[in-house]
């Protein structure tokens, strides 16, 4: 199967994906690593995946299920089990494996192990919505239209809900099945068929390739969850839940300022770092890297912003640097205090902090020759004091 570069790196970087941690860490990689929904479109239209806003049915490259949503192809005797949705037959399609798939269900042939249905009971439902966004569970609710992420997350949450209840719906009307289901996903990357489709499982009888493909199978309880995360946090966009302790001056200064302390994404040598505008709003009003995000020139300077092919400012320092010094900043912040300053482990973190306007504690003095005299014999003094004392 054809298998776009972002869906290589995502298998790369999270092998596993099994739970929300992971698809969570997914979606987060996916958007600030790898250029989000317009990188993975151009990948997939040039792969002949997408056309326009929706998802292509023609053979080539053959959809399966793209195909089935849109009354393209009919999978023969499936006609009982589709009338099974009732009322979510209208925005669902149930579909099947090949039969040899399904008969080699509990074999452990390694030809067939990862091959086979999961279990002896294995169906599929897919949306009949072929909007390109809809394609993946990874892609749910993501939007590249600007105030639209709450309708959007919103939309796709009520698309899990309504999958669930059709899956549940199905089971209840189709002879065989036990009260054990389990709903997966293959995020994209670890997927298969690059069109939507919920595995209906049935866990009373699975099989080796069950077990094969754990390591992948994302319930949809798992995306939900996220994306129900991801809609509190867009609802209140005004809050600042990783920084409460300057969130009160945050929104002050804020306001001054005329912006939202929401958070701001800065390219810096090409790492994608994302900082709340609480974090950069307790910087010193001249520090550069807060005077940067807001956009205000600093010409022949040390730190000359610019911007990035996606708009973002660009900062060309090392980025591994910069994630350190900001890391380094957000612990001083939580910790509190009127003038907060970090430490640095080296030189070169100290410049960077230092170019960046970042507070830094003064450097611990270096003893010299005769300082290091004096503190031996204090120490030499204080052990024989201690041994005469046979403390």
């Amino acid at each position: 199967m054809w298998r776009a570069p972002v869906g290589q790196e995502l298998v790369e970087r999270v092998p596993v994906l099994r739970d929300a941690g992971a698809f969570r860490e997914a979606r987060r990689i996916f958007r600030e690593e790898y250029g989000g929904l317009k990188a993975l479109k151009a990948e997939l239209a040039f792969a002949g995946f997408v056309d326009s806003e929706r998802l292509t049915t023609t053979t080539k490259p053959f959809n399966l299920f793209a195909r089935i949503a849109a009354g393209e192809m009919q999978q023969p005797g499936m006609e009982q089990e589709q009338a099974a949705l009732k009322d979510f037959g209208a925005a669902f399609c149930v579909c099947k494996n090949k039969p040899e798939n399904d008969a080699q269900w509990d074999s452990e042939d390694p030809e067939w192990v990862g091959k086979a249905s999961m279990s002896a009971r294995h169906r599929f439902l897919t949306t009949r919505d072929l909007r390109w966004t809809f394609f993946n569970a990874l892609t749910l609710g993501m939007t590249e239209e600007e105030g639209e992420e709450v309708p959007s997350l919103a939309e796709a949450i009520q698309l899990l809900e309504d999958l669930k209840a059709a899956a549940l719906t199905y089971v209840a009307n189709v002879r065989g099945w036990s009260p054990k289901l389990g709903l997966y996903f293959h995020v994209f990357g670890h997927n298969s068929v690059n069109s939507l489709h919920l595995h209906v499982v049935d866990m009373a009888q699975c099989g080796p390739t069950f077990q094969k493909l754990k390591y992948k199978n994302c319930s949809l309880n798992a995306v939900l969850k996220v994306l129900q995360e991801e809609l509190a946090l867009a609802s209140e966009p005004r809050k600042s839940p990783m920084l409460p302790a300057v969130a009160s001056r945050a929104q002050t200064e804020a306001e001054r300022f005329g912006r939202v302390p929401e958070a701001v994404e800065l390219n810096v040598g090409g790492e994608l770092l994302t900082v709340s505008w609480a974090l950069l709003l307790h910087l010193p009003v001249t520090s550069a890297l807060r005077q940067a995000a807001e956009g205000k020139p600093r010409e022949g300077e040390a730190l000359a912003p610019a911007q990035d092919r996606q708009g973002r400012v660009f900062l060309d320092l090392p980025g591994h640097l910069a994630r350190a010094v900001l890391d380094l900043w957000r612990l001083r912040c939580l910790r509190g205090g009127s003038e907060p300053r970090i430490p640095c482990a080296n030189e070169d973190q100290r410049l960077i902090a230092e170019v960046l306007g970042v507070p830094v504690e003064p450097p611990a003095r270096v003893l010299g020759p005769g300082g290091v005299a004096l503190l031996a014999a204090g120490v030499g003094a204080a052990c024989a004091v201690v041994l005469r004392r046979g403390v």
